[in-house]
């Protein structure tokens, strides 16, 4: 008896996530398990038609774009701390000989 109602349990519970799993599906545009295996199956036949060489290319390129990313991404940083620092200086024109033209010096 009580392995008929654990049996009852189990199967209430996987038909409780069955209807869930369809609902999800549903709301993304799916229209139920039978429609995402068949997505899945386009997929991964898409994705065997990439060679792993190109995949390999692919993420090297990534990887260079990212270095180069970071790397002017620290430009930016430093440039920004020089900003700062040159915009505490005070600028004061210095008249060293009125007859040859001014000069300049950071106070």
């Amino acid at each position: 008896m009580q392995d008929d109602e654990a049996f009852r349990r189990e199967a209430d519970e996987l038909v409780r996530l069955y209807g869930e799993l369809v609902r999800r599906l549903s709301n993304r545009g799916i229209r139920g398990v039978d429609e995402l295996i068949a997505l899945h199956q386009q997929v991964r036949a898409a994705v065997d038609t990439i060679a792993g060489q190109e995949i390999d290319a692919a993420l090297l390129q990534i990887a260079t774009l990212l270095d180069r990313l970071r790397l002017i991404s620290r430009c930016l940083a430093t440039l920004g701390e020089m900003k700062q620092v040159l915009g505490t200086l005070e600028i004061v024109e210095v008249d060293a000989d009125p007859g040859e033209g001014s000069s300049w010096n950071a106070v």
